[in-house]
């Protein structure tokens, strides 16, 4: 009778061992499964956060852009009040003409407020030819002018009067 109950009670231990083996099993996968949904919700609050901040960037660019605008409407400026002049120019010049078409490119206004100019392109090269390299013009005297091929794009900008 003692060989029975041993029988029995290894039998409940088992099943008890088997029990409790097979809760932890379902228990862990659910785990599992929580840790990977709590990374992802992670993530995601990571891009939210990230999609906040850089709104708020965007917000203080508008901002600044809406004093600005507000500065200029308050100084009277205003697009209808500026005309427009495209300009594309492709020659040779001499050094001293060129630092006149520098000056225009660069803004600096040689004439007061008449004007302002917008450059889309400059390109200076440096002309060599025969006669620059031998420095003479065609009567055989000494230029001592070097030649330069300059392009300017862009676009005058005049205010209507």
């Amino acid at each position: 009778m003692r060989a029975k109950c041993y029988w029995l009670a290894t039998a409940v231990v088992l099943s008890a061992f088997s029990l409790a083996a097979f809760l932890f099993c379902r228990e862990f996968e659910r785990f599992e499964m929580a840790a990977a949904k709590t990374s992802v919700m992670q993530r995601e609050n990571r891009s939210y956060e990230s999609a906040i901040r850089q709104s708020r960037e965007r917000m203080d660019a508008v901002h600044e852009w809406r004093g600005l605008l507000q500065a200029a409407e308050s100084a009277g400026l205003d697009k209808d009040d500026w005309q427009n002049f495209p300009v594309s120019v492709s020659r040779e010049l001499t050094w001293d003409e060129l630092s006149s078409v520098v000056l225009i490119a660069s803004n600096g206004k040689p004439r007061g407020d008449e004007y302002w100019f917008q450059p889309e392109m400059l390109r200076v090269v440096r002309v060599e030819s025969e006669r620059a390299k031998a420095g003479v013009d065609g009567n055989g005297a000494d230029t001592g002018e070097k030649r330069y091929r300059v392009r300017l794009k862009g676009q005058f900008i005049i205010p209507v009067r």
